[in-house]
């Protein structure tokens, strides 16, 4: 089609529809939405201009279908088309650029409230400037599918391998400093502050005083006005933390403690009371007993640990019959091993617990080890 004698020569495909939902809540209309606004619009344009000699023509695409975008499955879906619509046409011999863009500074879908999430993610915005004399470089190198994006690195890269590694990013050298710090074991309890405090205290002081730490760290994190909003056995993730908020709560209870904490420390110690203990654990030597009452200590500190990571575990949830069985199992070979030597009624009687113990549920066991061997002290 000509106008004014002037022929087609560029497309630039640059519409786009926000759709934040999960793969799991996206339904069939949300996907036919997204992929009529981004996919069907592009395909309709590669078979408009196919027989056309352009000069360009440019899919802007997203990040998200690249690296990927919490809670924009069909956006991701609908620019992955892009990238591969781009691939298609430089392989049929057509000109084609995708620029998988990161995040543009205040405008666009940047400039809402997941524009302020993906900051909080560590992606950098794109000013203007630079976003387009980044767009005109990738024309004037004919390039075909690119990515354009800021980073924080240090604190992307924790949050956006929170819970699985990334192939994509690792063969990046920044990236894989970060990783390796990350990886790295550096308590160094010996010129913590808090460790000095907590050495000359006692145990149930300890497990306070870092609970409350804990507390008012995450309470921070969350937007709460107080550490009571944040209750010891109530489990991180029905409080609302997600990837950013985990990482920001290691940092902070990093800082304060002197140590490197593990950035997948709330989901490994599900609630404050169990994140505690663990800190205690990387800040006090509880593991140098050499007396029975000292061994007996740690073994108790490690009853609580279970005791707060059993009340997380949810009613229905599988994995609880195959605890039951292991605890069952381990609580038979302790009441046997002590009562090895011994005859007579105390041993008949661990015999009979032995027995009961075999069709205990996980509450019951649980009940006996608090009430047998200490745990509810």
């Amino acid at each position: 089609m000509d106008v004014t004698g002037v022929g087609l020569s560029s497309v630039m495909h640059a519409a786009g529809l926000n759709s934040g939902k999960l793969v799991g809540e996206v339904e069939a209309a949300d996907l036919s939405a997204m992929l009529s606004a981004k996919a069907g619009g592009a395909a309709v344009l590669d078979e408009l201009t196919a027989d056309r000699d352009l000069d360009a023509f440019m899919l802007f695409s997203s990040g998200a279908g690249t690296w990927g975008s919490g809670g924009l499955s069909a956006y991701a879906a609908a620019n992955a088309y892009l990238d591969a619509l781009c691939d298609s046409r430089r392989g049929r011999g057509l000109v084609a650029s995708s620029v998988a863009w990161g995040l543009w500074a205040g405008i666009g879908m940047a400039a809402s409230e997941g524009g302020d999430r993906l900051l909080h993610y560590g992606m950098e915005g794109i000013d203007a400037e630079r976003g387009m004399r980044a767009l005109g470089q990738v024309l004037d190198a004919g390039e075909g599918s690119i990515a354009v994006a800021g980073f924080d690195w240090a604190q992307f890269v924790p949050t956006y391998t929170l819970h699985r590694p990334s192939p994509l990013l690792s063969a990046l050298s920044e990236v894989r400093e970060i990783l390796a710090a990350e990886a790295e074991s550096s308590v160094s309890a010996d010129t913590s502050e808090l460790a000095a405090r907590l050495s000359v205290m006692p145990v149930g002081d300890q497990r306070q005083v870092l609970t409350d730490l804990v507390r008012s760290n995450a309470a921070a994190v969350l937007g709460h006005d107080a550490a009571a909003d944040v209750l010891p056995q109530r489990a991180f993730k029905d409080l609302g933390f997600d990837s950013v908020g985990a990482v920001e709560l290691r940092n902070r209870l990093s800082a304060a403690a002197g140590v490197r904490l593990p950035s997948t420390m709330v989901f490994d110690y599900p609630n404050a009371a169990v994140l505690a203990e663990y800190i205690r654990g990387e800040l006090v030597d509880i593991g140098g007993a050499t007396d029975g009452a000292d061994q007996g200590d740690a073994v108790l500190a490690d009853l609580d640990r279970l005791a707060a990571a059993l009340e997380s575990i949810e009613g229905g949830a599988d994995v609880r019959q195959d605890i039951t069985e292991r605890m069952q199992t381990m609580l038979s070979r302790w009441l046997r091993s002590s009562g090895s030597n011994e005859s007579g009624p105390g041993a008949t009687g661990r015999q009979a617990i032995t027995g009961q113990l075999d069709e205990a549920s996980a509450d019951e066991v649980l009940a006996f080890i608090n009430k047998e061997l200490g745990g509810s002290r």
